[in-house]
């Protein structure tokens, strides 16, 4: 492996050791106070991101980007999946969640926060690495987007620390049709604010405000098929643009050697 690899590897590594680590932290045990708790949470977070962004500005870090990109307006679709709670709420009457508080702007800012930081350790450090280590192989860019999101999903393996197992399993699978949806967005578009939005829309619509509408038991049948349909819809419409992409490339490339 050359030093460039390494580097990325390392650096790869030893954020997400940070990022884990901060948020493992029993804040809650140690603090009594609320706010204070949100605070230092917030504040090591942005920390964390500075260092980060630090890092990838050292490294010099990017993705290789397909060229041409796809338009913007093939998003709208996918804005399906960060609705999906909401909707199910909707449409079955769940019944109320934990309503608003004081700290939830905090919520919204450390889940910004946490949006970014696994943005670039996956969809940027991450990515780029693979993409170099698999370079010369067939069909470079499925492999690719199957292990980063293969790795974005072992990492929530993290919450089978005192959570319900089936829950975290649950998480795993959908975290995992995440990543293979943001990797692609990565890939195929021109700005990395793509996958960024994407996944900031995901965790706010669907964990911070769904909760606080609605209450859900995510082990009800329907609420399992509800996700199921919305999760394959999100697969084929993704593999769809995934084609799109393949094709417009072709077609670029065919134009660009008869120019030639």
């Amino acid at each position: 492996m050359d030093k460039e690899k390494k580097n990325l590897l390392y650096t790869f590594l030893y954020l997400l050791a940070l990022y884990l680590g901060v948020k493992m932290v029993p804040f809650e045990k140690w603090i009594k106070i609320s706010w204070i708790v949100e605070l230092l949470k917030t504040v090591s977070y942005l920390l964390l991101l500075l260092l980060a962004l630090w890092e990838c500005k050292k490294e010099n870090m990017k993705p290789n980007r397909k060229e041409p990109h796809l338009n913007y307006l093939f998003l709208i679709p996918l804005f399906l999946g960060p609705c999906s709670n909401l909707l199910y709420g909707l449409m079955f009457q769940s019944e109320t969640g934990q309503g608003f508080d004081a700290y939830f702007a905090f919520t919204a800012i450390e889940t910004l926060e946490c949006v970014i930081l696994e943005e670039i350790l996956f969809r940027l450090i991450l990515l780029t690495f693979l993409q170099k280590v698999v370079e010369n192989e067939k069909r470079t860019d499925v492999i690719v987007i199957l292990l980063d999101s293969l790795f974005f999903s072992l990492m929530h393996a993290v919450n089978f620390f005192g959570n319900n197992p089936l829950n975290v399993f649950l998480q795993m699978v959908y975290t995992f049709i995440l990543g293979v949806v943001l990797s692609n967005l990565a890939i195929n578009f021109e700005t990395p604010f793509v996958p960024v939005f994407g996944h900031f829309l995901f965790n706010f619509l669907n964990t911070d405000l769904a909760i606080r509408i609605y209450s859900f038991d995510m082990s009800k049948v329907n609420y399992l098929l509800f996700s199921v349909a919305i999760a394959l819809f999100v697969v084929l419409y993704t593999v769809g643009l995934y084609l799109i992409s393949k094709n417009k490339q072709r077609r670029y490339e065919h134009v660009n050697q008869t120019n030639i």
